[in-house]
């Protein structure tokens, strides 16, 4: 059984990923495939004292072909989940931090203590740390997975809690029956323990924004509730359509104040307002500044309705304020561009972009209707998998409200004819 992929969203490249799994496969060749007297001086030897380079080699020993290939596929799948939330630059501080730690505690052990194992290698102990990471960060993210049944491939999907309660459960119950006695089984679960303390450290100090779709927010039951605060949306109309039939305005302002009076008396009632135009918000996402950007151009809108901003321009300050985790602001400007721009070469990239972001916000249904709209045949080959698992994902989400509907429904008649 193979993990292929995880529907989680990713906001960075996996650089860091990719090159741990070429380290990994370097290594492997460097040491002769774990057998070499390279090999033994990397890994991590037990009960000769306290050898810091060891605490990062042995990271990057396999012994056998087999499970090189099988740490790699573990390795690739959550270090997308971990290092698409954080970035490659932290990610591998992490991950070297952990296994650094991890073989100076296990050393340190040994010296202090006794064992009969020799030593040890390879990278599972760290990937058991991003399972557990994983684990904190993207609970209900699925993991695709293949099986080979007499030589024919099975798809199917598990969510990380499962495969992380399945693979460190088992663990642990080897390492408790074992005396937690110094083994694989007992690595797994030291590596599992820094990585759980790690991405809830990471997570409790916001360093990770999981979107509200976090171990613990899943547990409190808020999952899914975006952690953003609403924005001015350009009508109430708009406004009701997104934040609901129940939201009331801040004011009891039905339209726009008027902006054509003269200057004195238009500083007295607006004194922070800044003069904007189209050209003014084109230079802002020129130069990176997204939500000076957006702000302008909410305020145009409001002056004048007619004020739009072109395809190329519209599209960048969409992305920047997503790469910013400005989501509300994302979602209205990734509608408009929807909207307005049906045909463009980045209007299957802005459909997905925001189905992506109405998933994390919590909106199913609306999310599994736009990915109907999309051709999934005519997606880049990069793309499907995603695309196959945000739909999945939005599928399951739809139905739960739907259900949720009909139970409030329901009650709401009982409570009516009683």
């Amino acid at each position: 059984m193979f993990p292929i992929s995880s529907d989680a969203p990713l906001y960075h490249r996996p650089w860091g990923t990719g090159g741990l799994i070429a380290a990994n496969i370097a290594a492997f060749i460097w040491t002769g495939g774990g057998f070499g007297s390279r090999a033994e001086t990397w890994a991590l030897q037990f009960g000769q004292g306290l050898h810091p380079l060891q605490w990062v080699t042995h990271n990057f020993v396999h012994f056998g072909l087999d499970h090189l290939i099988g740490n790699m596929f573990f390795l690739w799948c959550f270090g997308l989940v971990v290092e698409g939330k954080i970035g490659w630059r932290r990610f591998l501080t992490l991950y070297v931090g952990i296994g650094v730690l991890a073989g100076f505690l296990l050393q340190l052990a040994t010296v202090v203590g006794s064992t009969t194992a020799e030593g040890a290698g390879g990278a599972s102990l760290c990937i058991y740390a991003l399972i557990a990471i994983a684990l904190v960060w993207a609970p209900l993210n699925e993991i695709n997975f293949v099986v080979f049944l007499f030589y024919y491939p099975i798809w199917f999907d598990l969510p990380i809690y499962l495969v992380a309660l399945f693979y460190i459960g088992i663990d642990l119950l080897l390492a408790w029956l074992g005396g937690f006695s110094i083994s694989s089984a007992v690595l797994h679960v030291i590596g599992a323990t820094l990585g759980f303390a790690a991405g809830l450290y990471m997570l409790k100090r916001d360093l990770v924004d999981c979107e509200n779709w976090d171990l613990l927010s899943v547990l409190a039951g808020r999952h899914g509730r975006p952690s953003y605060e609403p924005y001015r949306h350009r009508t109430e109309a708009q406004r009701g359509r997104i934040l609901g039939p129940g939201h009331r305005p801040e004011t009891e302002r039905t339209s726009p104040p008027p902006v054509i009076r003269i200057a004195g008396e238009r500083q007295e009632a607006r004194p922070r307002l800044r003069t904007v135009s189209i050209d003014g918000v084109r230079e802002a996402i020129a130069k990176g500044r997204f939500e000076q950007a957006f702000e302008d151009y909410e305020e145009l809108q409001r002056v004048g309705p007619a004020a739009k901003l072109p395809e190329p321009d519209l599209w960048k300050l969409a992305i920047g304020l997503c790469k910013s985790r400005r989501w509300e602001k994302a979602l209205s400007m990734l509608r408009e561009y929807v909207v307005r721009f049906p045909d463009s070469t980045n209007a299957t990239a802005a459909r997905m972009q925001l189905a992506s972001v109405l998933l994390a916000s919590g909106d199913g249904e609306e999310a599994a209707r736009l990915l109907e709209s999309i051709d999934a045949d005519r997606l880049p080959e990069k793309w499907k998998r995603a695309y196959a698992g945000m739909r999945r994902r939005a599928r399951r989400r739809s139905k739960k409200e739907s259900r949720r509907r009909a139970v409030s429904r329901r009650e709401g008649e009982s409570g009516a004819a009683s």
